[in-house]
Parts: C-alpha cells; sequence; structure tokens
C-alpha cells in the first residue's frame, strides 16, 4: 500500500546463525523533483553524495523519507527499485531512478507484472529503467516458482562482484532448502498413499435388509476418512 512503509525495515538471511545479506524495505520518496534537483546540483565526492544529502536534511520534515530512504545506501547498500509494471510510467517515477542512478551503487530494476501475461506497460518500464539500472527484471512476485525466486538472486548475485561469495552461499543454501522440501513432498504424497491403500471401514449388519443402508454408510464414512488424512 503507498505510504505504509514509513520508516526501514530489516529483513537478514541467516544460515548457520550467520547473517550473510540483509535486505531493507525502505518508504519511497516524498519529494523526488526537490532531491533530484539537489543531487543535480551536487559537486561533492561522488562516493559521499547519499551521505552529504542526509546531513544536510536530516531535520528537515519534508525529506524524512528520503532522509530514510538514502540511508542504507549511505552505508553502501545496494538497490532494489521494485515498479508497478500494470500502470503508465509517470515523470515521477523516472525522477525516482534517476536519483537511484546518481547515487552510484549497485542497482537492479525488479518491475512487477502481477500477472503472466505482459502488460500494456511493461515496455515503457524496461526502456526507461535500462537507462538507470546495472538490470532489469520482470517478476510476479505473487505467482513466482521456487526456481524464479532464485533466478532473481542469482540476476543480484551478477550486479557487483564483492557480493558475489555471500549470494553464492544464500542461493546454495535455498536450493538445498528446495530439495528438502521436494524430497519432505514426495515422502508425504507416498505415505498418504500407502495409508490410504491400507485404510478400510467395517460395520456388522444384524441381518441382510441392512445391508443397502450399512454399505451407504461406510461409502460416507470412508470418503470423509480419505478427506481428512488428505488434508
Amino acid at each position: 500500500l503507498p505510504g505504509e512503509t514509513r520508516v526501514c525495515r530489516r529483513y537478514p538471511v541467516v544460515i548457520d546463525g550467520r547473517e550473510l545479506i540483509r535486505f531493507v524495505d525502505t518508504p519511497g520518496f516524498q519529494q523526488p523533483r526537490k532531491t533530484l534537483e539537489w543531487f543535480s546540483r551536487y559537486e561533492g565526492p561522488a562516493d559521499a553524495i547519499t551521505a552529504d544529502f542526509i546531513a544536510e536534511h536530516r531535520h528537515d520534515a519534508d525529506f524524512a523519507h528520503e532522509v530514510e530512504l538514502l540511508s542504507p545506501l549511505a552505508e553502501g547498500a545496494g538497490v532494489i527499485f521494485v515498479a508497478d509494471g500494470s500502470r503508465p510510467l509517470r515523470r515521477v517515477d523516472i525522477m525516482e531512478m534517476e536519483i537511484l542512478r546518481l547515487a552510484g551503487l549497485p542497482r537492479l530494476a525488479v518491475i512487477n507484472t502481477k500477472e503472466r501475461t505482459r502488460g500494456e506497460f511493461m515496455e515503457e518500464w524496461k526502456n526507461e529503467a535500462r537507462k538507470h539500472f546495472n538490470s532489469v527484471r520482470a517478476f510476479d512476485a505473487h505467482r513466482a516458482t521456487y526456481a524464479e525466486r532464485i533466478d532473481l538472486l542469482e540476476s543480484l548475485r551478477h550486479i557487483d562482484p564483492e557480493w558475489q561469495p555471500a549470494l553464492k552461499e544464500v542461493i546454495n543454501a535455498f536450493r538445498q532448502d528446495w530439495r528438502c522440501r521436494i524430497d519432505h513432498t514426495v515422502s508425504t504424497i507416498l505415505e498418504l498413499m500407502v495409508t490410504s491403500a491400507r485404510h478400510a471401514v467395517d460395520a456388522a449388519c444384524a441381518d441382510e435388509s441392512e445391508v443397502p443402508r450399512t454399505r451407504n454408510r461406510l461409502e460416507h464414512q470412508y470418503r470423509a476418512d480419505i478427506n481428512r488424512l488428505e488434508k
């Protein structure tokens, strides 16, 4: 939801008790036009642009979102710019992309398709994003398979050589986890098949006239038992 994130939220990837990488969900831009004007006028050291912006605007409420957003970048974080490819590209979107380009850090644009079919605005987004980012990926966050999620991490790994060792370890761990999930799923399915094949229900009938009614009751009970096992 727009405006939902007001402060950075950090999501570490911890493997065997070690934090290998950390994703930071930031607020969006609050004053992209004025921020871009400041970035365009900046004449200081290129690697200090975000830190200098924060120092100048730290106590300015109008730039609270920008200060919060740029803080991880001032600490050396890379950029994953997530865009909604189902809507038209706006001038303000281009401003935001240009600000991130001027920050001079490794950058990946992820255009969320929200559906399997390519939206009518996807090409417009991709063409503009290529001007500002090291890599551009279309991604359906709601429907992506496990393999597609790992492939997205692979894209991150190739943006900056310094990220490669940590991301390689993370990707290998996710792949191992995926193999464990598959093994667990196969075991669960096999267990269900064996249990279902062995399952039986029975009841005694006092005389032959009760057989149809008893059979019907047992069939309903059997189906209910199998449904319960499947759930």
